[in-house]
């Protein structure tokens, strides 16, 4: 399944979908359809075209997984960025005008 992408002003809808793809025509472009069945005439340019997940899809919940970091992780890198930007000011040498 896929949405389109359609946003043009604040106030309109940024997506609209769910449709499923019928085909993809020789110029590179897609046939999508409704739900329903209903078949669009327009093509639609792949850049246009977004994945359609569902919410109890799950690759949400490997996606979720990967973005959890543990509080005491997150301190150690923090620790580690801040070692990294001390050395990287000791490297720093500027010349006498």
């Amino acid at each position: 399944m896929t949405g389109i992408y359609t946003h043009r002003m604040k106030t309109e809808p940024q997506y609209l979908g769910p449709y499923k793809v019928v085909q993809k025509t020789w110029g590179g472009s897609y046939i999508l359809k409704e739900m329903d069945g209903a078949e669009h005439e327009e093509h639609y340019a792949t850049f246009r075209l977004i994945p359609y997940i569902l919410r109890d899809d799950p690759i949400l919940y490997e996606l979720a997984e990967e973005e959890i970091v543990s509080p005491a992780e997150s301190s150690g890198s923090e620790s580690d960025h801040a070692s990294e930007a001390s050395d990287l000011d000791t490297d720093i040498k500027m010349d006498d005008p």
